[in-house]
């Protein structure tokens, strides 16, 4: 059988592309590796970040850049995404992040805003997307569930997938593809996207979390708490993140010499960190997509190969789920486009370069230094920084570099380190420097 598009891969991205492009009247197969499409059992950080402007000055956010909102009332809730266009239906549970709290490894602690303020929410993917799967359902998608995708091959006017099912391989049809097939596409590779791609680190990385209900902290309501310890992870953090109901995830990934559950079962029995955890429970172990082991490349500048629209975690950046949903729709509509005649794609890659943090060198710079504390730094220092930084409010490396001179006066060595990295450098475009980008 024909189709006007095959999406692959039915996270957030893949469902709102096949909703949007049947509810257009277009004929969709949707096809995922996964039984259940809305079970989730990997990492997933559940967060979305609201938007809003300081002082007129351009909107900052984390991952999707573009505003979203709220409208929450006694029987429902919408998530309106003001710049393409459309809105969706959330039915499931809601908490707000109020503040941000970035800890070291004895405890000492950064506010990154003196009061508590609402600048994201947590919600439950399942919830999320049973219900865009149901609106897909509704607009007639035809779903292909317990389907490996082995890759894609284009021909002058339309796009073969291969697939493997319980019955064996077979080569699905249409006229233009979607690819939504989040890290460590087979889509991707197989178009040789990747031959020449860099690696942004050159190992395979894995993630890992433990769901865990009864922390002992009040900072597990309502907080994103980010704990730095270069010993458990050299080049990234150990984060306690929201979950539905009154529960957490402590996660991390694997991105030093020791594995990211090894890391966090040392991370718990810190003296700072153990009375957290002393009745603690395990609801559920998390772990990377499929188990599988990825390799971090760079993010796809010009998604799109032959007939085939490359989006959302594909492409290689970390779009998040609101970015996820407006890549669907933003997909759905230039694959319309392109069907029609028109240069859709060319629009959607326009929309694309600009929509998300990980592809405006602004944000790359920064989210750079933003590990350097980690990159660079012992535990040791890692607290002596944040103890000196203490009643202080901001992005930690920000802050360290307000504060060199002391730093130089009373441990040069750790000052010689951090002035290498060049962490005292502005990212300042129309005035707006590392502090504004991440702490707004």
């Amino acid at each position: 059988m024909k189709y006007d598009v095959i999406v692959v891969g039915a996270g957030p991205a893949g469902l709102m592309a096949a909703k949007t492009a049947a509810e257009d009247g277009l004929k969709v197969l949707l096809v995922e590796r996964k039984k259940v499409i809305p079970q989730i059992e990997r990492q997933c950080a559940q967060f979305a970040s609201i938007s809003f402007s300081v002082l007129g000055e351009p909107i900052k956010k984390y991952g999707y850049l573009e505003p979203i909102s709220l409208e929450i009332s006694t029987d429902k809730i919408r998530v309106h995404f003001p710049e393409p266009g459309f809105s969706i239906d959330y039915n499931g549970p809601l908490r707000p992040y109020l503040r941000w709290v970035c800890i070291s490894p004895s405890g000492y602690q950064i506010r990154r805003e003196k009061e508590d303020r609402f600048f994201g929410f947590n919600w439950s993917k399942e919830a999320l997307l049973a219900g865009i799967l149901s609106e897909a359902e509704k607009a007639g998608v035809e779903i292909l569930t317990e389907t490996l995708v082995l890759g894609a091959e284009n021909t002058p006017d339309r796009v073969k997938v291969s697939v493997r099912t319980k019955s064996g391989e077979q080569t699905l049809e249409a006229s233009k593809a979607i690819a939504a097939d989040g890290w460590g596409s087979k889509m991707v590779d197989s178009l040789g996207l990747n031959k020449d791609r860099p690696t942004t680190s050159g190992r395979r990385t894995r993630a890992f979390g433990l769901v865990l209900e009864g922390i002992e902290t009040e900072l597990r309501l309502n907080s994103w708490i980010q704990c730095t310890v270069p010993s458990l992870n050299p080049a990234g953090s150990i984060n306690i993140i929201m979950q539905p109901g009154d529960t957490n995830r402590v996660g991390t990934a694997e991105l030093g010499d020791i594995s990211p559950v090894e890391a966090i079962d040392k991370f718990m029995k810190l003296p700072a960190f153990a009375p957290w955890f002393r009745n603690a429970r395990v609801v559920k172990k998390v772990g990377t997509a499929g188990n599988a082991e990825h390799v971090r490349r760079s993010p796809i500048m010009e998604p799109l190969v032959g007939n085939v629209l490359i989006i959302s975690d594909a492409t290689g950046i970390e779009a998040t789920n609101p970015g996820a949903i407006a890549s669907g729709y933003q997909a759905a509509k230039a694959t319309l486009k392109e069907l029609n005649g028109q240069k859709g794609y060319l629009e959607y890659t326009d929309w694309y370069q600009k929509s998300f943090e990980g592809l405006v060198p602004i944000f790359k710079k920064a989210a750079a230094r933003y590990m350097t504390l980690n990159a660079v730094c012992s535990d040791d220092e890692v607290d002596y920084l944040y103890s000196i930084l203490q009643g202080q409010t901001g992005l930690p490396p920000v802050l360290v570099a307000q504060n060199l001179e002391r730093i130089k006066d009373e441990r040069l060595e750790l000052y010689q380190k951090l002035k290498k990295t060049g962490i005292d450098k502005s990212f300042d475009r129309q005035g707006l420097d590392a502090s504004d980008v991440f702490g707004k």
